[in-house]
């Protein structure tokens, strides 16, 4: 039995609708897969989930950073800890520790010490010293320096330096510096290491700080005026110095002067005498000279020939 002319027209007409639709299935199955592909390979290649692989993509740079293609990796970022105050850490650890025994074997104290407020530790600016700029502020040296007290009472103060993630330092017992340090928080901080001396400098004034350059300082002074009292001392120090080293290395016209005079009046004395014996021994010379041999022990007139 054969279909009728109407059912074949029929049936044509459906199965070609049928296969469109089954070729725009497939192109759209394809085109998925063509924009899956990446993802998946990358998911293939490194172990992980489709969706990690995009999260892991990198975002696009920021305005003003360079693309990241061609460059090396970034450097990370510095610690925050890395801060400026690192070194003034590191030295109160150094000062509670190894600075708190040195007051204690110095001062015999076993009680409870306590540490004061660290302080930068200065010097003078070198257009300070050689008078091209009179008013230069102190410049910093690295160093720190702190109060130790004893109860409320100061026994002197610790310092110490920084180099390279390492603090050393030492203690220096002087009650009068602990409390100066102590009261002087306004001021900085300057360390005359020519004296081993400590000074206060605020508003362009200068203050002693402690025994030793109490003994150098009498009172506030000038930061100008101070750095012409340093330079005339300056002047003056290198010349009481080098001439007895000069006298002493080559032995100096002091020593070697009088033993010289000494010598040539010695050899002056001797040959005006040797001069002296010779001329006043000339006659005898001559007289012993002229006289015969035998002569003058038997005269001639006392010689009997007659008893020959």
């Amino acid at each position: 039995m054969t279909d009728s002319p109407d059912q074949q027209v029929v049936v044509r007409p459906a199965a070609a609708v049928m296969r469109r639709a089954l070729a725009g299935l497939i192109s759209i199955g394809l085109l998925s897969a063509l924009v899956a592909l990446p993802v998946l390979v990358g998911a293939g290649l490194t172990g992980a989930s489709p969706a990690a692989v995009a999260a892991t993509k990198p975002a696009p740079p920021e305005h003003g950073q360079p693309p990241e293609h061609g460059q090396p990796p970034a450097e990370p970022a510095a610690d925050a800890s890395l801060s400026p105050e690192e070194p003034q850490g590191i030295a109160r650890a150094w000062m509670e520790q190894e600075g708190l025994t040195q007051a204690r074997q110095h001062t015999g104290e076993q009680g409870e010490m306590v540490l004061g407020d660290l302080r930068p530790v200065k010097s003078w600016a070198p257009g300070f010293l050689d008078g091209s700029q009179p008013a230069a502020p102190p410049v910093s040296t690295g160093g720190w320096v702190a109060p130790i007290s004893v109860g409320t009472e100061p026994v002197g103060v610790v310092l110490a330096t920084v180099t390279d993630g390492t603090a050393s330092g030492s203690f220096e017992q002087d009650a009068a510096l602990g409390l100066d340090l102590t009261e002087e928080q306004d001021a900085d901080v300057v360390h005359d290491q020519s004296t081993d001396a400590w000074y206060a400098v605020a508003n362009g004034t200068v203050s002693a700080m402690g025994t030793k350059a109490a003994s150098l300082l009498a009172g506030p002074i000038d930061l100008a005026e101070y750095g012409r009292i340093l330079r005339e001392r300056a002047k003056t120090t290198p010349v009481a110095v080098a001439e007895p080293q000069f006298e002493e290395a080559a032995g100096g016209w002091g020593v070697w002067g009088p033993v010289l005079g000494v010598a040539i009046v010695g050899v002056v004395i001797v040959v005006v005498t040797l001069r002296h014996e010779r001329k006043v021994t000339a006659p005898l010379r001559q007289r012993h000279q002229a006289t015969p041999v035998g002569a003058d022990t038997i005269p001639e007139s006392h010689v009997d020939l007659s008893k020959l």
